[in-house]
């Protein structure tokens, strides 16, 4: 599980949790954590949980005969 931050004071570290930029610089997500430890970020004004995208499956390479 991730977190999201929007705080406009945002560190790069927080409690020793790693957090990134968002590609589009409006907030920050963290590293990978256990869920007990998100959710109690998400607790925290400015922070929520970060929704996971799961990637989609790649297609298998049929035989195309036929």
């Amino acid at each position: 599980m991730r977190v999201y931050c929007d705080l406009d004071n945002m560190s790069s570290t927080v409690s020793g949790v790693a957090f990134t930029r968002t590609p589009d610089g409006k907030g920050w997500v963290s590293e990978d954590l256990l869920p007990a430890l998100a959710n109690a970020f998400a607790t925290i004004p400015g922070y929520s949980l970060y929704p996971e995208v799961e990637a989609e499956p790649t297609a298998k390479k049929g035989n195309r005969n036929g």
